[in-house]
């Protein structure tokens, strides 16, 4: 029974230490029709995570830095967001993408999210104005900055 109450305390210890640190997904459907129809914010730079096409898209708030090398950095222009995003359907064979925000400690917008469901991760906030946004498996290995996409 001690040992049961000395776990408990830790493990609360442990989740009061680290909050404020991780962020959260909230998935929104206006999100996932901004991608669908190739709306590219622009108080945003636009990232994407996948070896043989992107799993994941990401558009994070230029005040916040992302940090790691697990993403590939790319410019978007509408009608080419929308044929990415019309790819990614169409290799997962179906339509199950969505669009999340990107929520971070305090509740603030960091960015947003669009894959499948099942692929949503973590976000995590590292210092003042930095983020790190870890991609779906099997993509969390650093991929090099010339990625999939070329246009």
């Amino acid at each position: 029974m001690k040992r049961i109450l000395l776990s408990m305390v830790f493990l609360l210890v442990a989740c009061v230490g680290m909050q404020g640190q991780w962020g959260h997904f909230v998935i929104d459907d206006a999100v996932t029709k901004e991608f669908t129809a190739g709306i590219v914010r622009k108080d945003c730079q636009f990232y994407y995570a996948g070896r043989e096409y992107p799993r994941a898209i990401i558009a994070i708030n230029k005040s916040y830095a992302l940090a790691g090398d697990l993403w590939v950095s790319r410019d978007f222009e509408p009608l080419y967001l929308r044929d990415v995003v019309g790819n990614m359907e169409a290799k997962d064979g179906y339509s199950g993408l969505k669009g999340f925000r990107l929520v971070g400690r305090d509740g603030e917008e960091i960015g947003v999210w669009f894959s499948q469901m099942k692929l949503v991760t973590m976000v995590e906030r590292v210092g003042a104005n930095g983020v790190k946004v870890y991609p779906p498996e099997p993509e969390r290995e650093p991929i090099g900055h010339e990625g999939v996409l070329s246009h």
